[in-house]
C-alpha cells in the first residue's frame, strides 16, 4: 500500500507554527526541534533567545498540539540575503539530507519570491516586514527537521484540501487591505493551492504556512481522498476563534491496496428547463471538456413535472472547472459532488487488421484486463466501426461479428 500525507487546512487554514505543531502531533522528534533552536539563534543576527516547547490544548473541545515560542531579537525587518545565510548556515549545522535543505531553501524562496512579485523589487534589494522575522526560520528549520524525522521526504504522496484564508481586513507595514494578504495570494497563485474564503471575518493563513504547504511539492484539490487512516496529528493555532476550532489537521493514512482502484467523482444535478436534444447535445460538449463519463436519466420533478439528471465522472482535479461548465450550459444553480472509488481494468489498445471486400482496414481493439494479465473483455472502437460500416455500406452488428470472428483466428 502507498502511504499517503493528507493535510486539511481547510477548516481554520494554515500558518509556520501550527503546521509544525501538527507534525509534533503526528510523532515527530520534539528534543530534536527544540535543539535546533540554538543553531537559529547562533546563525542569525540580532537574536538573542529562542525558546520552544509544545503543550496540549483545547480548541473549542478538539485535544490540539500546540508550539509555544519565547524569542527576544534586536531586528525583525531583515532582508533576503540576511535570511537565506542564517538558514543555510543553520541547515549545515543540523546536518540535515539533501531533500530537507532543499524543502527549506524552497519554502524561504516561495516567501520571497512572492514578496518580490508584489512590490516588483528583485530579491536581493526587497525589503522585507512581517516575514523578515526570526519566527519564519523558526517555522520552516522547525518543520523541515519534524518532516524528515516522519520520512514524509521518502517519495510519499502528498494531498492537501482548499485553504481557508479567513476574512475582513488586515493591517500591516503597508496599510489596510482584505483578506487574503498580498503574499498568501501570490504563493498559492504560482504553486497552484486551492484557496478558499471563511470560515470566520480573521486572518487564518500566513505566508510562512503557505511557502510551508507550497513546498512539498502538493496535490491540492477540494475533497478528501479514498485512504485508510494511519495516523492524525493535529495543529492549534494562537487564536480563539468562535464556532470553528482553530486547528490544522495532518493525517498520514495508506491507499487502497489494488493498483485497479482510482479516485473518480460524481458531478450530479437536476435539469427541468432543456429538452432531450439540448442535454444530449450538452453531455457531449461535456464529454469533449474531459469528462470520463457522462449519464442522463429520467425523472420526475416538482409537481410532477419531467426532467432529468446529469451525471458526470471527472478527475478530482476537475471538480470546479467542470461544475462551472456544467452550470454554465445547463443553467444549474449548484452541483452535488460526490467520491465514487472505482474499481477498473488494467486497458490497451491493439491494432487489427481485417479483409473488407479485399480491402485491408485497420481497426483499434481495446483490450481490458484483470491484475492477473487475463483479458476480460475485447472490444472494437466504435468510431472505427462507424467509419468502416459507411464505407462499405456494412451494417455495424454485423461488421463486429466479423471483426470479433476474425480475433479469435489470429490471437493477440
Amino acid at each position: 500500500m502507498e502511504e499517503i500525507l493528507v493535510i486539511d487546512p481547510s477548516i481554520s487554514g494554515i500558518s509556520g507554527d501550527m503546521f509544525l505543531s501538527a507534525c509534533v502531533d503526528l510523532g515527530a522528534n520534539e528534543k530534536e526541534i527544540i535543539d535546533s533552536m540554538n543553531s537559529i539563534k547562533q546563525n542569525t543576527s540580532g537574536v538573542e533567545e529562542i525558546k520552544i516547547r509544545f503543550k496540549d490544548v483545547n480548541k473549542n473541545g478538539f485535544r490540539a498540539k500546540n508550539a509555544v515560542i519565547n524569542m527576544k531579537e534586536t531586528k525583525t525587518n531583515r532582508n533576503y540575503n540576511e535570511l537565506n545565510g542564517a538558514l543555510t548556515d543553520s541547515l549545515n549545522d543540523l546536518g540535515l539530507d539533501r531533500n530537507a535543505q532543499r524543502f527549506a531553501k524552497n519554502a524561504l524562496e516561495n516567501i520571497i519570491n512572492a514578496e518580490s512579485k508584489i512590490h516588483n523589487e528583485s530579491k536581493e534589494v526587497i525589503h522585507l516586514h512581517e516575514t523578515g522575522s526570526v519566527d519564519t526560520l523558526i517555522d520552516i528549520i522547525g518543520s523541515t527537521i519534524a518532516l524528515e524525522d516522519l520520512k514524509i521526504f521518502d517519495n510519499k504522496r502528498i494531498i492537501t484540501l482548499p485553504v481557508a484564508v479567513g476574512g475582513g481586513k488586515i493591517n500591516f507595514s503597508h496599510g489596510e487591505l482584505s483578506v487574503p494578504a498580498p503574499a498568501v495570494l501570490e504563493i498559492a497563485r504560482e504553486n497552484g493551492i486551492i484557496i478558499k474564503g471563511g470560515p470566520n471575518n480573521y486572518e487564518t493563513a500566513t505566508p510562512t504556512g503557505l511557502a510551508i504547504l507550497s513546498s512539498l511539492k502538493t496535490i491540492s484539490q477540494e475533497i478528501f481522498p479514498a485512504i485508510i487512516p494511519q495516523k492524525v496529528g493535529i495543529g492549534a493555532g494562537s487564536l480563539e476563534i468562535k464556532k470553528t476550532p482553530n486547528i490544522l489537521r495532518m493525517i498520514i493514512g495508506k491507499s487502497i491496496e489494488s493498483k485497479n482502484i482510482e479516485e473518480i467523482v460524481m458531478l450530479e444535478t437536476n435539469i427541468d428547463d432543456l429538452n432531450g436534444e439540448q442535454i444530449a447535445f450538452v453531455s457531449e460538449k461535456i464529454l469533449e471538456k474531459g469528462a470520463n463519463d457522462v449519464n442522463i436519466l429520467p425523472i420526475y420533478g416538482k409537481k410532477g413535472r419531467p426532467a432529468f439528471t446529469l451525471r458526470v465522472m471527472v478527475k478530482p482535479d476537475q471538480i470546479e472547472i467542470m461544475s462551472n461548465y456544467i452550470m454554465k450550459e445547463t443553467g444549474s444553480l449548484g452541483i452535488r459532488i460526490m467520491s465514487v472509488p472505482r474499481y477498473v481494468l488494467d486497458r490497451e489498445i491493439y491494432e487489427h487488421e481485417i479483409k473488407i471486400n479485399g480491402n485491408v482496414e485497420k481497426v483499434n481493439i481495446k483490450i481490458s484486463k484483470n491484475s492477473e494479465g487475463e483479458i476480460i473483455v475485447t472490444k472494437p472502437e466504435f468510431e472505427d466501426l462507424k467509419r468502416i460500416s459507411l464505407k462499405y455500406d456494412i451494417p455495424i452488428q454485423n461488421l463486429h461479428q466479423k471483426i470479433i470472428r476474425s480475433l479469435e483466428q489470429s490471437p493477440m
